[in-house]
């Protein structure tokens, strides 16, 4: 296979992590890594040119709740390539409304909150199996009255 051969179906790069903080990006790459081929970038600066020639067929992007900005401009760079992989975001934190940003950036889901190994990729498999999964962690309970009443 030469350099500007298109990676083959058995070669063609599973995931793509876009992720800035360290623990955080090697935490996911290691619990994705036992079901798909994964490769972490520390920022979308370069996802241009690894989507280019890796062809991934999902790439995560990490989303800062404060300013979603930079998230949305790389998800709507993603999709516009040629062969544009499904892009699924991340956030640590919570956002209000995570179906309007998905529908803003044109991504294919959502998962937000603290997520352990299972649920990360249980809904990985969801997007790449063409679904629009939108996961977030129900809010922290608070008081005494919250964590009885279950809310």
């Amino acid at each position: 296979m030469s350099e500007r051969d298109p990676p083959s179906g058995a070669e063609r790069l599973g995931v793509v992590i876009v992720e800035e903080h360290p623990a955080r990006r090697l935490g996911r790459a290691a619990a994705l890594s036992a079901r798909w081929r994964v490769l972490a970038l520390e920022s979308a600066d370069t996802l241009s040119r690894v989507q280019r020639a890796e062809r991934p067929a999902l790439v995560l992007l990490s989303v800062d709740p404060a300013h979603p900005g930079a998230a949305t401009r790389a998800a709507q760079r993603a999709k516009t390539e040629l062969s544009p992989p499904r892009v699924g975001l991340l956030c640590h934190g919570r956002v209000d409304d995570p179906a309007a940003l998905v529908l803003g950036c044109g991504a294919d889901g959502w998962l937000g909150g603290e997520v352990n190994e299972a649920t990360l990729n249980a809904w990985v498999a969801q997007v790449m199996r063409g679904e629009r999964p939108i996961t977030q962690d129900p809010a922290p309970r608070r008081g005494l009255l919250g964590r009885l009443w279950g809310r």
